[in-house]
């Protein structure tokens, strides 16, 4: 199993399964998914190739609550967030 985690949101992962979960409190509502959890479908299952991971990134930025950036040039991934205003 493969857990994600910002210690509020949970997504739990398993390789070669097309089925996700999201655990925990969603960051846009600030209400929990349940004692279960959300069951998310995944157009790929995780993978592993050549002793690495391949996860959906935009599942993870957008349950998380954060943005994202791919730089291809340096082969990197820049996950960030926005601050929220206040009223």
């Amino acid at each position: 199993m493969i857990i994600v985690t910002d210690g509020y949101t949970k997504l739990e992962f398993e390789i070669g399964n097309t089925t996700a979960y999201l655990k925990g409190m969603n960051p846009y509502t600030e209400q929990g998914y349940g004692d279960d959890g959300l069951k998310v479908k995944l157009a790929v299952a995780p993978t592993i190739i050549n002793d690495r991971i391949y996860l959906p990134i935009s599942l993870i930025a957008k349950s998380l609550g954060l943005h994202y950036q791919i730089d291809k040039h340096e082969k990197k991934i820049i996950f960030y967030s926005i601050p929220k205003k206040s009223a």
